[in-house]
Parts: C-alpha cells; structure tokens; sequence
C-alpha cells in the first residue's frame, strides 16, 4: 500500500481495484473520495473489485463525511455497473448486496477472500439486458 494509506485506489481500464485495510478512519476518507474521483474520471459502466482486510469498517466520523459528500459519492458510484466485495465476514458481504439492490443499475456481488478467480470472472459477465 503506498504510504500509509487505508484505501489503494488502482485503475486498469474499466476496472478499478480498491483495497482496504484496517478501520476507515476521517483521515482516510478525506484522502479516498478526491483520489477516487480522479481515479475514476471519465469512467462509464465500470466494474470495481473491493478487497476488504481485517478491520476493514468505516468510523462513525467517515460515515458522516461520506453522508455530507454525498453527491460526490453519488457521482462516483454512478461510474460502476458492477462491484465484487471480497470480504471474510459474511454479514459486511450481505450488507454490500444489500446496497446493490438499493442503487439502480448497480450489481453488488460478496465473495469470500480466497476467491479471486470467481469475483474476477463474474465481473467479466456481460450484464443482462
């Protein structure tokens, strides 16, 4: 991870990568969203694959940064068709598909951290029409 930041933002294409490790603290929300938006600019029907280590959970200050740059966040999750969260806890994987269904025209799929492959091929998918 470069310095030491929480979050990587990695693009390739239309594929971002995310990776987050330890707790997402005010501090590294306020580096991702700016980094995220540049990251992502010009990006239309993406795919994202988020990798979440241990202790990989926003603080209730992120949550509240993410909630008064919500048009920001709005903006930037618009940029994604697809996200595959790779996660070991089963109740942050449901929680993501969860919010899938929320977001018109977004798919959220979980899948465990030993399962790479899988969340890259599904990621891959045409979507259906």
């Amino acid at each position: 991870m470069e310095g030491s930041r929480m979050i990587e933002v990695k693009r390739n294409g239309k594929r971002v990568e995310l990776v987050v490790e330890g707790p997402i603290n005010l501090a590294a929300m306020q580096d991702f969203i700016p980094r995220a938006l540049i990251a992502t600019e010009g990006l239309k029907h993406g795919s994202m694959l988020m990798h979440l280590g241990e202790g990989a959970w926003p603080t209730l200050a992120a949550v509240g940064l993410e909630l008064v740059e919500l048009p920001k966040m709005i903006r930037l999750i618009r940029r994604f068709d697809r996200i595959a969260v790779m996660t070991d806890r089963d109740w942050i994987g449901e929680l993501a598909e969860f919010e899938g269904l929320l977001i018109p025209g977004l798919k959220i799929e979980a899948f465990d951290l030993d399962e790479l492959a899988e969340a890259s091929a599904w990621l891959k998918e045409p979507l259906p029409a």
